[in-house]
């Protein structure tokens, strides 16, 4: 799949510190980068997959946000294969100087499932096999964590 897609530019360009955190944790778990490079595209797998092979689309998660007296409340189911029992992590990013803290949901060697910042932003995702999809740009896990290094917004009432 590495050979067949390139989303190490738009990585390169959009999330330089995500990449230099895979390194980081390749090197930690002694594993080639490459291998924990590819563990971070689990979702482009899936869509990698079905254009090579016409696979089966796989029924994957739920999200739900309620927003009541100023307050959010987000969850999401995570329809992820038995292999990943006993490996989910949540991951605690304290705030550094201009850094939003961070709570990351994630299984072992990724940077990221869904999460929330201490800035507002919460993150969850859905796979949705009816859009398009790249073998290029960025991925989710790096979307997912440069979300989470954002602050939320001032809403405006919609209703």
């Amino acid at each position: 799949m590495l050979r067949h897609t390139d989303f190490l530019t738009a990585i390169r360009k959009h999330a330089p510190d995500l990449l230099e955190e895979v390194r980081g944790i390749a090197v930690g778990a002694i594993q080639p980068v490459e291998l924990l490079l590819a563990s971070q595209f689990m979702d482009e797998e899936w869509a990698y997959r079905r254009r090579l092979q016409a696979a089966e689309t796989p029924e994957k998660c739920s999200s739900v946000a309620v927003t009541r007296s100023g307050l959010t409340w987000i969850g999401q189911n995570m329809d992820l294969g038995d292999y990943t029992d006993g490996h989910q992590v949540l991951t605690r990013i304290a705030p550094s100087g201009v850094e939003a803290g961070a709570l990351i949901f994630t299984i072992g060697g990724m940077i990221g499932l869904m999460g929330v910042n201490s800035r507002g932003v919460g993150v969850c995702v859905n796979f949705l096999p009816q859009l398009a999809n790249s073998p290029q740009g960025l991925p989710v896990a790096f979307v997912i964590r440069r979300l989470l290094q954002e602050e939320a917004r001032p809403q405006r009432q919609v209703w």
